[in-house]
């Protein structure tokens, strides 16, 4: 059997894609990436004859391409969900099938299929190729890595949280007894201006939803004539305030007249006017 050079990552993409006379999707690359490409027979890992791109028995004779859809084929049978994921997972999931990682009966992809993504990750890496290379110090414990990874990431098209990423959060089932209303108003962040969650579903530290109080058009701040809070806004550090027990009606003042006096003779006695009326003077 020749010898051959085996070619990685850039190199062995280029190779594949000359081959093909095409150039390779982002799923196609990554596992041209971690299979590498070999243009003759040889020996893999595990003693088995292999060609091309991690080739082996009835591909043996086959081409990337038609390898390639065989394995998609199969990997859509396992895995339901394929076609709906994102191409970093759509990518993980398929080194997984190169590598003969995927099975029905494996707890990983039980736990993939029932929407458990995290549990199914750590499923994944309960594999003796993984432990043993790390152990040895290979590289194919980092593959691995990689693959688990991917498992974790959230479900593209969840039906409790929209579109929306949240890492290591799981689809719930609508139909469940048990489920979140997707159409309530509140609305909470697990990460405080960097994400938003949707519905009521709840995360780690967070507390139940409460409902937004209810403020006036106008109130008065706690310390009328310096401060005042402007619609519906609450200003930190201001405490809800109750209606005023100042009337805004009040009545006019009461129009004293100033007060008068009789003006009197140099002998005491009052000077009246022309019709014997007193003269009074105001002060």
């Amino acid at each position: 059997m020749a010898t051959n050079k085996i070619y990685y990552g850039k190199e062995a993409i280029k190779k594949v894609e000359e081959k093909e006379g095409r150039k390779l999707s982002y799923v196609e690359k990554r596992v041209v990436e971690e299979e590498g490409y070999v243009p003759s027979l040889y020996k893999d890992g595990k003693g088995n004859i292999t060609f091309g791109v991690g080739q082996t028995g009835e591909f043996i004779n086959k081409s990337f391409n038609d390898t390639f859809k065989a394995h998609l084929k199969r990997l859509r049978a396992k895995i339901p969900s394929y076609d709906s994921e994102t191409e970093e997972v759509k990518a993980e999931l398929m080194s997984a099938e190169y590598r003969g990682d995927v099975g029905k009966n494996h707890n990983w992809v039980k736990e993939f299929n029932a929407g458990n993504r995290f549990s199914a990750s750590k499923e994944f890496l309960k594999n003796r190729d993984y432990l043993q290379s790390k152990d040895k110090g290979t590289g194919v414990h980092k593959r691995m890595d990689k693959i688990a990874a991917a498992l974790s990431l959230p479900v593209s098209e969840s039906k409790v949280y929209g579109n929306a990423p949240f890492p290591g959060l799981q689809p719930a089932d609508v139909n469940a007894g048990n489920t979140f209303d997707v159409n309530q108003g509140t609305r909470f962040s697990p990460n405080p201006g960097t994400q938003r969650a949707y519905g009521n579903a709840p995360f780690p530290g967070l507390q139940s939803p409460q409902p937004a109080p209810v403020y006036r058009d106008e109130r008065l701040s706690p310390n009328p004539g310096t401060q005042r809070v402007y619609g519906n806004a609450p200003v930190p550090g201001l405490q809800q305030v109750e209606p005023s027990t100042f009337s805004a009606d009040f009545s006019p003042p009461i129009e004293f007249a100033s007060p008068t006096t009789g003006l009197i003779d140099s002998n005491g006695n009052p000077v009246l006017d022309g019709q014997g009326e007193p003269v009074r003077t105001r002060f």
